[in-house]
């Protein structure tokens, strides 16, 4: 519209098929999505936007996993509205907004946050955040039993996973600050620490075994009921440096610290949502080395670390990628050899239940073409 406003529109439809030996669903979603961006007067930049999506799922019953309705249709309407402001100039600047949804499982949800960033001078700038944001039910929690074992009693017991119409929406608030130096030319080094807290997370409440009849043979039923039972807080550090050693050769290193408490209610018997603690990794590393090279080469070569996870018997590990590229003088060809994990035949990142799996070495060739 002009140098400080602009229109955006965007419409898609999806349709999708899946069939498995445990279910069959056929799912449709439409989405509608308006945004505009505008300066309302001096130091306000505004962006505002509406959006619409509807989905409807139609989900074939088994004996694994049955859904009550069979056929879910879902309206979720959402708009936001936020405001960057400009305090001084070059120094201080606010941003606030907030995004509102209505779904058809909660009703409304409001969604705010708040920005702040404050540019000391040329080397030094520290921000603070503070938001709230949720995640609405979904079928699963809502509606589906799921059949998930059976045990060959007499008579025959199945544990059985069900859905709760009464589940409500998690919540999270989150509060995060962030300070960066450059103490030279050539450096730069950023610190951002979080503070996360959890309400109403899903739980799994266990229940009293009873007798059904349907379908045959005549069987009991373990229930296993999902609820919001479970609190959580999540706070950590990231540590960042990029030093430019020459103008052809970036040399980038970070580090990450987790920790997790989750906590059941008083009302919850979970005994199994808490060992999410440990399925996650508490350290994680990398060192990153990007090169611009003669003759329109570019090498990059990143090594990381990521400790290991006691729940599942996963060991820490330290992995190796390494990219080397062509790139034509008008950049619009380019021809990348890729190797993957080169350290290690191959490594474990994550253990299911059933299954162990591993994540092995591989090497690629990609070619691009932009025009």
């Amino acid at each position: 519209i002009d140098p400080t406003s602009r229109l955006s529109t965007q419409i898609y439809y999806d349709h999708t098929f899946r069939s498995a030996r445990s279910f069959e669903d056929t799912l449709h979603t439409l989405d509608l999505d308006f945004q505009h961006r505008f300066q309302l007067m001096d130091g306000h930049d505004v962006n505002w936007g509406l959006g619409y999506r509807w989905y409807q799922s139609d989900l074939k019953d088994t004996f694994v996993i049955q859904s009550d309705p069979e056929r879910h249709r879902d309206d979720l309407l959402s708009a936001f509205l936020q405001d960057e402001i400009t305090i001084v100039p070059d120094r201080l600047r606010l941003t606030v907004g907030t995004k509102i949804e209505h779904n058809d499982h909660t009703g409304l949800e409001i969604q705010p946050s708040m920005r702040m960033a404050w540019t000391i001078d040329e080397r030094n700038t520290t921000w603070l955040a503070a938001s709230r944001a949720v995640r609405t039910p979904s079928i699963i929690d809502t509606d589906l039993r799921i059949n998930a074992v059976v045990f060959p009693t007499a008579p025959p017991t199945v544990l059985t996973v069900f859905g709760d119409d009464d589940f409500k929406t998690e919540e999270l608030y989150a509060f995060e600050a962030g300070y960066r130096v450059r103490p030279a030319d050539f450096l730069s080094l950023d610190l951002a620490a979080f503070l996360n807290f959890y309400d109403d997370l899903r739980s799994i409440e266990t229940g009293t075994t009873f007798p059904e009849a349907s379908p045959a043979p005549a069987h009991n039923v373990t229930p296993f009921t999902l609820k919001n039972e479970m609190r959580a807080r999540t706070y950590g550090v990231e540590l960042s440096a990029n030093v430019q050693a020459t103008p052809w050769w970036l040399l980038q290193a970070n580090y990450g610290y987790l920790l997790m408490n989750l906590d059941p209610t008083s009302e919850s018997n979970d005994a199994t949502s808490e060992a999410a603690e440990d399925q996650n990794p508490r350290h994680q590393a990398w060192i990153r080395s990007a090169m611009d090279l003669p003759g329109s080469l570019a090498l990059d070569v990143m090594t990381r670390y990521v400790s290991g996870l006691t729940a599942y018997d996963v060991d820490s590990y330290v992995e190796m990628d390494v990219r080397l590229a062509w790139q034509d003088p008008d950049r619009r060809f380019e021809a990348a050899l890729v190797g993957q994990n080169l350290l290690h035949e191959s490594h474990p990142e994550f253990s299911a239940a059933a299954q162990r799996s591993e994540i092995e070495r591989g090497v690629y060739v990609s070619l691009t073409w932009r025009f």
